[in-house]
Order: structure tokens, then sequence, then C-alpha cells
């Protein structure tokens, strides 16, 4: 993004596409098949070319010979004059068309409009918020943000320890059940299996019960 006009701004975009150029140059064998490279920049001032319309906001620019063929396909500008974009809120059509208008009205934005009311809109408008916090409001805001997080945490916490729960009693209901089908159970038996906490321990009472010639057998797996 460019704010101002600056002096030898062509030279700059040309210098600064050089370096992802370069950067593909592996230091072993190499064939110097390159990767294709964007230059897209989005201007806070009027970019004039020769035999352009004054009111096209969007330059494509591109290596071609003198019989206008493209010469190269792997590297391409896109200059994006933003005070050539004049379309209203009743004028956007296309997604590309609503990322303009938010850009270039992010600024005066009070709330967020009807129609960039998407969630990528929505969170692009959240950060670009944070991004201007001074000192206080960032600390304010990570404080807040530590809160939630301690919150969500032993929501999450809580929820896990009853699933858990509710996985042990599933386990001493099944294993009480199954015990009684096979072997004659006493009110002796039943509480060593209730009074079990360990989900392993019942596990391994579950795979003894299959093949177990006593109900002893099974009910010393409980620990």
């Amino acid at each position: 993004m460019q704010k101002a006009k600056i002096n030898y701004f062509k030279d700059r975009t040309i210098y600064y596409t050089t370096f992802p150029i370069r950067n593909m140059a592996d230091k072993g064998g190499w064939d110097f098949n390159l990767k294709p490279v964007f230059c897209i920049a989005i201007l806070d001032f009027e970019f004039h070319s020769v035999n352009r319309k004054k009111t096209d906001h969007i330059s494509y620019v591109e290596l071609k010979d003198q019989y206008c063929q493209r010469f190269y396909d792997k590297l391409n500008y896109i200059f994006i004059e933003m005070p050539k974009f004049k379309k209203t809120e009743s004028e956007l059509t296309t997604h590309f068309d609503k990322w303009l208008y938010f850009l270039k009205h992010l600024e005066d934005f009070d709330t967020i409009p009807e129609i960039l009311n998407e969630p990528v809109f929505m969170d692009a408008l959240s950060k670009a918020e944070k991004a201007n916090y001074n000192e206080k409001q960032m600390m304010e805001y990570e404080r807040s943000l530590m809160n939630y997080w301690d919150a969500t945490a032993m929501i999450k916490t809580a929820f896990d320890d009853g699933r858990a729960e509710g996985k042990i009693e599933d386990k001493k209901e099944t294993l009480c059940r199954q015990m009684s089908r096979k072997f004659q159970m006493n009110s002796g038996d039943i509480e060593i299996i209730n009074k079990c906490e360990d989900v392993t321990n019942l596990d391994d009472a579950l795979d003894e019960f299959v093949f177990a010639d006593s109900k002893e057998v099974v009910l010393d797996k409980l620990g």
C-alpha cells in the first residue's frame, strides 16, 4: 500500500519485485525455473499511464514485445488507484468491489455497513481497530482476552470432567449388568464395582470378563 505519490515510483516497484525473484534461487542445482510473481499496489493517489482512460481504477501491467504479444507471463503488476474508485454502497456488485469500498472508507466507519456484514469484513474491521489501539487500550484488550481464555478453559475443563465421569458411570453400569448375568453377584460385589473410579481398571475388568471363569478374577482388576 502506498499512501502518497513519490519520485521514481515505477523504479521502486520494479526493485521490490526483484527480491522474491532472487529468493527463488536454490543454492544447489537450479535450472532457473521461476514461480510467478505478482506485485499488487494499492495507491492512495492517481497513477497515470499512456493511453489509459481517466476512469480506470485498475491497471494490469505485463511484459510484451513490439507486436503487443505477451513476452513473459510470470511477472505481473496490478495497480489499484483508490481515488478513482467512485462506486457507492448501492453500486457494489462483486466481492472485489466490496473490498475496495471497505479499504477506501474504513476510516469513516462508525459501524460496518449492512452490505459488508460478512465475517471476513467484520474480522478485518476488528484487526484494523486493534492496530490503532494506544498502549492503555492494548493492555485493556489483552486483559479482557486473558479473562476470556480463562473462562473458556474453565468451562472446557468442567465439560471434559463431566464427560469422563459419564464414561466411568457407563462402564460401571455395563460391568454390573454383564457380571450379574454370568455370575452370582451380591451387594458387596456391586459395591466394589461402584467404588472404582479408575477408567483403566474398569476397561481391564471388562476385557477380563469375556473369558473369566470366576467373578473374583474380574473384581481383582478393579484394584
